[in-house]
């Protein structure tokens, strides 16, 4: 969708009293073909690709208002305005005050151009916010080389015969058509400890999964648990098991429960998966049980419903709302006075804007949600504006019925595998789970094997910056997942396969060198040692430090990892764990911010032991990441881990900053990165100190 003032604005070009003219574009733009004073040439494009003056055609010779202030701006943001969001804090919005366009009494303005170079005629529209700018493409409307795979027909809630009859299509393909998920569909005689049942229409009961008949198939619902004490919520408990286990009115249920019951009968299913009353939340010993078997819960249901929109549990998995807000937009206006009214759509709208009725839901920010959305084959979110899917060969929304990756150039050929990328399918290694809506692009390994790897750090990288409600369970509500990954490998090499707190023993030393991107916090109770990253909550980056790649050179070895945990279970909660590595030390001096964040600092020298020096100037850019504020000091131990190659001769040296606990022993704060002009200077700087062997708690 388009918020008001973009589409109102476009469609009042011809008229003065729809749309306020502010000034003449040559003379709006007079100013922008002069050096910028750093000796940089000229932004003609502003980002889009459209021509640098505009064509002389009436309407085209003005700029625009936009939005008045800045609040109105947010708000269009907030409302899921696909143009505005174009310009997020930190892109544009924080890039400060444009004298020019505060000139004109405007937050915003707009004006328009022709693209120059498409096949047919696009107009562009041209937005300038504060010092940042960009031309967006707009597409015809009504021509099905633009318009497949988009639905505009949106129902006035989000389960409504419109959406019902989506919904009931994907099913059917899913269950009928698709081999990738018909090779992981549940052996028959699978049942979790507990079930709801559905008696009859209206009624429910909790069960145990020895008492249902052997064939059996059952839902899972994913859910906010919301910020009300458990006391206050109906939960299994001690105290309350021997009531839920009576037949009952469904109405006793939240209304998130109730909405779960009506989905699942919908496709006439008799049990319900939940894990409030599917297990006892006032037994510790129990609930360490059936989190390590958390796995087989998902991956053996038929489908998991997702209440996406719900921030508790009486959020609700239906929505009312307006398709207007929820359809693609389209705007009608003319390119010349005397010509005819066409209509056209927001190019982008097609293949991004749908996560912006995804990505901000309330169940996407919970952590547990990452793995019910892997583990299920196949998943239905019941969004606040529309609805999505997700198995592991279709992701779609209600705006694209067939698949979100959709985005594409229509003036430019695609390739037969670029082509099968934007379909979502993937030519390379098979992926043990299904493809998220929200991933990052997927990397790819060189074996099936390493690809495992791969995707693991992708998941870490998704996960680690979501939310818990008891922060404790940041390696428990991942260890559904690390028991699959852990099984995969023994399948395809036999071993131990050991796992270090959310890092693989097999790839620790590439991936000990995470950073993160904001500054994160630390856990207020010990969860995980300080080189693991899920001792932190916040946006962690598990893919910038070494790869296994032939241009990567080991500095340090592992000696040995010890780990202690609560049970037998190695992929759950962590007690305590020591790594002791040898590899070369040195002591750096801090200074100032080095310009990439607050918790960027510049290395000003190293010293070794045998008083070797490095200063800052011996290297292209040396810095190191700190963890988190607290952890920002201007003196730290660095322990090198490796070297490796970026971009045409430059190489990068990785290493961990420590703090010094007692003798030997230390505590990582962040992670150190230094650059040099080539191969053998990395080499150099690794080799100038001492190796040292210590340990890391």
């Amino acid at each position: 969708m388009l918020c008001k003032i973009c589409k109102e604005g476009l469609e009042g070009i011809w008229d003065p009293s729809r749309s306020s003219r502010l000034a003449l574009l040559k003379d709006y733009l007079e100013n922008e073909d002069e050096d910028d004073g750093a000796g940089n040439e000229p932004d003609n494009t502003h980002g889009s690709g459209a021509t640098d003056s505009p064509a002389r055609n009436g309407a085209f010779d003005y700029v625009y208002g936009h939005h008045k202030d800045r609040d109105s701006f947010l708000a269009s943001m907030q409302e899921g305005c696909a143009m505005c969001n174009r310009f997020q804090p930190g892109q544009g919005l924080d890039a400060g005050d444009n004298p020019k366009i505060q000139e004109l009494g405007y937050f915003s303005v707009f004006y328009l151009m022709i693209h120059p170079e498409a096949a047919v005629t696009k107009p562009v529209m041209m937005v300038d916010v504060e010092n940042s700018c960009g031309g967006f493409d707009f597409v015809p409307y009504g021509d099905p080389k633009y318009d497949q795979n988009i639905n505009f027909d949106f129902g006035q809630s989000n389960y409504d015969s419109k959406a019902w009859s989506i919904v009931e299509k994907w099913m059917s393909t899913c269950l009928n058509s698709h081999p990738q998920c018909k090779l992981i569909e549940a052996p028959s005689s699978y049942r979790p400890t507990r079930l709801l049942k559905i008696d009859k229409p209206g009624t429910f009961r909790i069960v145990l999964g020895t008492d249902c008949p052997p064939a059996l198939q059952y839902v899972t619902l994913s859910h906010c648990w919301g910020a009300k004490p458990v006391e206050r919520l109906l939960c299994l408990l001690k105290s309350t098991a021997e009531d839920l286990g009576r037949e009952q009115s469904v109405d006793n249920l939240p209304k998130t429960f109730r909405d779960a019951v009506d989905i699942a009968r919908h496709f006439d299913v008799d049990y319900l998966w939940i894990d409030r009353l599917c297990i006892f939340q006032d037994s510790a010993e129990e609930w360490r049980r059936e989190a390590a078997t958390m796995q087989d819960v998902y991956r053996n249901a038929l489908f998991s419903i997702a209440a996406l929109g719900a921030k508790d549990d009486e959020g609700g998995c239906f929505f009312e709302r307006d398709p207007a807000k929820t359809a693609p937009t389209v705007v009608r206006f003319k390119l010349t006075e005397d010509g005819e009214e066409k209509a056209f759509r927001f190019g982008l709208e097609e293949g991004w804007s749908w996560r912006l009725s995804f990505e901000h839901e309330p169940l996407v920010q919970r952590s547990w949600v990452v793995q019910e959305r892997l583990l299920t084959p196949r998943t239905l979110h019941f969004g606040s504006k529309q609805l999505f899917w997700e198995c592991r060969e279709m992701a779609c929304c209600e705006m694209h019925p067939q698949s979100v990756y959709c985005y594409r150039d229509y003036d430019v050929e695609e390739d037969e595998d670029e082509a099968a990328e934007e379909a979502g399918q993937d030519r390379h290694h098979p992926c043990l789970w299904k493809q998220l809506l929200d991933a990052p692009d997927r990397r790819h390994g060189r074996s099936p094997y390493e690809q495992l790897f791969v995707d693991w750090n992708m998941i870490v990288n998704l996960y680690a910056s979501r939310k818990l409600s008891v922060p404790g369970d940041k390696l428990v509500a991942l260890s559904g997942l690390a028991n699959d990954m852990k099984a995969r490998l023994q399948q395809m090499k036999p071993g131990p396969h050991r796992y270090l707190a959310g890092l693989w023993e097999e790839t620790l030393m590439d991936t000990l060198v995470w950073n993160v991107r904001d500054p994160a916090i630390r856990a207020p109770e010990y969860r995980a040692p300080s080189w693991s990253w899920a001792c932190l909550d916040g946006d962690i980056n598990l893919l910038g430090g070494c790869t296994q790649e032939e241009d990567t050179i080991s500095l340090s070895s592992p000696i040995s990892v010890e780990m202690s945990h609560p049970g037998e279970e190695d992929t759950g909660q962590v007690t305590a764990g020591t790594l002791t590595l040898k590899g070369p030390c040195g002591l750096a001096e801090i200074g100032q911010e080095a310009g990439w964040g607050v918790t960027e600092l510049n290395i000003l020298s190293v010293v070794g032991e045998d008083g070797r020096v490095f200063h800052g100037k011996d290297m292209v850019r040396a810095s190191v990441y700190f963890d988190t504020l607290d952890d920002i000091t201007n003196q730290v131990s660095l322990v090198l881990v490796c070297a490796h190659h970026y971009d045409e001769g430059e190489w990068y040296v990785h290493g961990l900053a420590l703090n010094r606990v007692e003798e030997n022993t230390y505590r990582r704060v962040g992670m150190a990165s230094c650059s040099f002009k080539d191969k053998e200077s990395a080499e150099a700087f690794g080799a100038a100190f001492p190796r040292k062997e210590l340990q890391i708690v």
